[in-house]
């Protein structure tokens, strides 16, 4: 795979439910840690959706990702938030 190129940014992936978003959200997640950046990857899950045998099919290593499943979007958000200003983030889906 080639490296990242959209580091320091923001991207959208959007589509129909089951068209394969968390699929990518995940690929991008494996990358990153594969390429053992600086800085973790954290996973935000306000709907509780996340499945760990399928992200570690998709090749995350499970025990360096944050798992984070906030009680509503305004606690996601405020956590979001955090994360992004504590500058320690090298992918945040």
């Amino acid at each position: 795979m080639k490296p990242c190129t959209a580091r320091g940014r923001i991207s959208e992936i959007s589509g129909v439910p089951t068209s394969g978003m968390a699929t990518v959200a995940l690929k991008i997640i494996a990358q990153d840690q594969s390429q053992r950046s600086a800085g973790g990857a954290i996973y935000i899950d306000p709907a509780h959706t996340f499945d760990p045998e399928y992200a570690a099919r998709c090749g995350l290593e499970l025990s360096q990702l944050v798992l984070v499943r906030p009680y509503d979007i305004e606690q996601a958000l405020a956590i979001l938030v955090d994360f992004v200003l504590s500058g320690g983030v090298s992918c945040l889906v």
